[in-house]
């Protein structure tokens, strides 16, 4: 056997072996930077932007208000949740 063919042999699959490394590399920074931005988006998506925040209550159909604080919880609401269940049992709803 020639030994030309086996240098090149050789460094053609070390070639190959730095290339998939390289690709593998990119692949895990590729996939860090996806996870990163995933968990950034759903960070932003987690707290409400204006605080407090107001929503309809489809069964109501009243506006609630909503007080967060910094880790997104409701810490206040009004109508109170008691209300919203008086006003649900005493006939107030959306016909």
């Amino acid at each position: 056997m020639d030994i030309s063919t086996i240098a090149s042999n050789t460094a053609t699959a070390q070639v190959a072996v730095a290339l998939s490394t390289h690709a593998d590399a990119q692949s895990d920074a590729s996939a860090g930077k996806t996870a990163s931005v995933s968990k950034s988006v759903a960070d932003l998506n987690a707290l409400p932007v204006i605080n407090p925040a107001s929503h309809i209550d489809p069964a109501l159909g009243i506006v609630v208000v909503e007080t967060y604080n910094t880790t997104g919880e409701v810490v206040d609401q009004y109508p109170t949740s008691h209300m919203m269940q008086q006003y649900s049992l005493y006939g107030l709803s959306q016909s």
